[in-house]
């Protein structure tokens, strides 16, 4: 049977039970009217959006723009209920959220990616160097959120398209892999993405499949995320890959093997679908 896999940030999977949208009229007046007309269009018209909206059928929601605020109102059989509006404040676009409202979030990350289309930016990108300042301990400027008194303050940067400082240099470190545990008899999954590296691996001790992407070629950042990630997941073999590869290639090892690209069988399997832009390896652990 096929595995399907959908790939969300942590803090989305919690959100993924919350939400979906019927667009609706918008009003434009304002100073920057523009952009959020923008971002109100690619949100709306985006094609996983409409996916990830599909899987909520349980809830209908409106979604509105008026001036430089986007509302989505949400009226649901299973918790999903009230008003999420974000507006551009300056620099960025801002929401304040009740604590524990995880659909404020979710709503946000969508709309993240329609700032990235917007500005011609790669949405998986843009969430990988804020995940990638907070591993590489960096001030994070683009993506903030703060708690107090009950309430979450996200702030999202959409002034312009988002200079990455320091992106070169991020990778899956020891820090993006510290709620990952070694693995076990059963299958699981694991998404990571930090920095210029994109991970997804499904399986168990005995029986590991992992794809990673870098952004662009794949570098000395695939090769170091790679054995890094492996030496946490602990899979049969592991030993023999951390002593055997040292550089980044195709090869056979004991109870391993590293293929250029994502294999066929692993896409087929996983209906895995490569992200724009990214170069990727695939590594099978087979528990030999």
């Amino acid at each position: 049977m096929k595995k399907t896999v959908k790939t969300i940030v942590a803090l989305l999977t919690a959100a993924a039970l919350l939400f979906a949208l019927a667009a609706c009229g918008a009003k434009t007046d304002g100073p920057d009217a523009n952009l959020m007309q923008s971002i109100y269009e690619k949100l709306t018209a985006n094609k996983d959006y409409a996916e990830w909206k599909a899987t909520l059928n349980a809830t209908t929601f409106e979604e509105k723009l008026d001036g430089n605020t986007i509302t989505v109102s949400a009226v649901g059989e299973e918790g999903v209920n009230g008003e999420f509006a974000f507006t551009l404040d300056g620099d960025y676009i801002v929401n304040t959220a009740a604590e524990g409202d995880y659909a404020s979030y979710a709503i946000l990350m969508e709309i993240m990616n329609a700032v990235a289309e917007h500005y011609g930016m790669n949405a998986s990108l843009m969430r990988g160097y804020i995940a990638g300042l907070d591993a590489f301990e960096k001030e994070n400027t683009f993506f903030t959120a703060e708690t107090a008194d009950g309430k979450t303050s996200y702030r999202l940067y959409a002034a312009k398209a988002w200079d990455m400082a320091g992106l070169d240099d991020m990778y899956i470190n020891e820090k993006a892999l510290a709620y990952t545990d070694a693995l076990t008899d059963n299958s699981v999954n694991s998404v990571i993405n930090t920095g210029k590296i994109s991970l997804f691996a499904i399986g168990s001790k005995t029986d590991e499949e992992i794809v990673i992407g870098e952004y662009g070629e794949n570098t000395e950042l695939t090769l170091k995320s790679l054995q890094n990630v492996v030496a946490k997941l602990q899979p049969v073999g592991y030993e023999a890959f951390a002593k055997d590869f040292t550089e980044l290639k195709e090869g056979k090892g004991n109870g391993y093997t590293v293929t250029s690209g994502i294999a066929p069988a692993f896409a087929e399997n996983h209906e895995y679908q490569a992200v724009d832009g990214y170069s990727y390896f695939t590594v099978v652990f087979t528990g030999a």
